[in-house]
């Protein structure tokens, strides 16, 4: 994380200014969107972090986790919720037909997805294990805007969530991942 520190001066390694930092302070905490597999929900190799940056407790939840070896998390399982979700979201989107905006009893407008349903739910499960940023195993950050890190064995005009998803799904089982939330 040093070399992504917004007040460190990556020449000299002292407080200054770091033309290449990405934060300025982090906190380890997935918002308890890392799910462990059941067999090792609690396994002390899981890491949690009981408060957030305010200092306020922070209770666990089942099978939640901010890290862990990635044979420990559930990213298949992550992936299979938030698919399940999206096609919730898109049968409940379509009830009265895509072209239909309102709810024949309110004014209000219902919600309306358009595009391929396969697109969409595939769209939802790519999005479910990625953060908005990464550090390979190399040491490189990658984010939507620059993904480049990730576009080794990809296209060019991928963009960077499925990138991300493939790269993380394709970690050895013995990587340590964890998320963090970075103030920058």
């Amino acid at each position: 994380m040093r070399p992504y520190d917004i007040r460190i001066d990556p020449e000299t390694g002292k407080e200054g200014c770091n033309p290449f930092g990405e934060w300025d302070w982090w906190h380890m905490s997935s918002n308890d969107s890392l799910v462990a597999l059941p067999p090792y929900d609690g396994d002390p190799r899981l890491l949690f972090e009981p408060s957030l940056p305010s200092g306020e407790v922070r209770p666990r939840g089942p099978l939640r986790c901010d890290g862990g070896p990635r044979g420990l998390l559930d990213f298949e399982g992550m992936r299979a919720a938030a698919a399940a979700r999206a096609a919730a979201t898109w049968a409940a989107s379509h009830v009265d037909g895509p072209a239909d905006l309102h709810s024949p009893t309110e004014e209000q407008p219902q919600a309306s997805i358009s595009g391929d349903r396969s697109a969409f739910i595939e769209r939802a499960a790519v999005l479910a294990v990625p953060t908005y940023a990464l550090i390979t195993l190399d040491g490189r950050w990658a984010d939507p805007l620059d993904p480049s890190p990730l576009q080794e064995q990809a296209s060019p005009e991928e963009d960077y969530w499925p990138l991300a998803d493939r790269y993380l799904l394709g970690l050895p089982e013995d990587v340590l991942v964890v998320q963090l939330l970075c103030h920058g």
